[in-house]
């Protein structure tokens, strides 16, 4: 009732593609030295919204928020094979961030004897 429908574009050949290679990927790596991660950043906002509410139509309705914004900069990578997650939080996800988050995933996978492959 509240949803719109978003459409989203399907490409089974890219998706059969990326499988394929993911797959040709992991058959050619040792897993006792080495691993598959995925990385990605999120950006969550503090802020609040009105989703939903009783307002006769054509009235304005005022909203408390804050007086700030307050935005985190999450930066994480998973391994898929044994569901091993990390995250940090960073003033801004840049190329400084990035090199940093790859370095402390590595230094925490040499503890455990294993080195990254991505």
């Amino acid at each position: 009732m509240f949803e719109e429908i978003i459409k989203r574009k399907y490409y089974a050949q890219k998706q059969e593609d990326f499988i394929d290679y993911y797959s040709k990927l992991k058959q050619s790596i040792d897993s006792s030295n080495s691993m598959i991660m995925f990385m990605d950043a999120v950006h969550p906002e503090y802020q609040s919204q009105a989703v939903y509410g009783w307002i006769p139509k054509g009235e304005t309705k005022t909203l408390l928020t804050t007086n700030t914004k307050f935005r985190l900069h999450l930066n994480g990578a998973i391994n898929l094979d044994a569901m091993d997650v990390f995250t940090k939080e960073y003033d801004a996800i840049d190329a400084v961030s990035i090199i940093s988050h790859r370095r402390n995933e590595h230094q925490l996978n040499k503890k455990q004897n294993k080195l990254l492959k991505i």
